[in-house]
């Protein structure tokens, strides 16, 4: 017959093995996420670079622009100046 330490040992045994395929599966699950989260990392600092050269494009295109208003008040000015140089 079998005596109560067999029956004991096979269950830590049986425990411990479930306790190692907890642990396995929750390794596997945690370096599945890391690798997910890593790759949304890769993909968020390109977008960030992304939009950083669209502000650095677009700042330096603003420099380069005249502003409407100033080019048309200047305008205005020099049509007046010849206006009165020719009276």
């Amino acid at each position: 017959m079998v005596d109560l330490l067999t029956i004991v040992a096979a269950g830590a045994a049986l425990v411990f093995l479930f306790a190692v395929k907890v642990f396995l599966d929750m390794q596997r699950t945690m370096s599945r996420d890391v690798s997910r989260l890593e790759e949304k990392l890769v993909q968020l600092e390109r977008t960030a670079v992304s939009v950083s050269t669209d502000v650095t494009s677009i700042k330096s295109s603003m420099q380069e622009k005249v502003d409407k208003e100033y080019l048309q008040k200047r305008l205005d000015g020099l049509v007046d100046l010849l206006k009165r140089k020719r009276r």
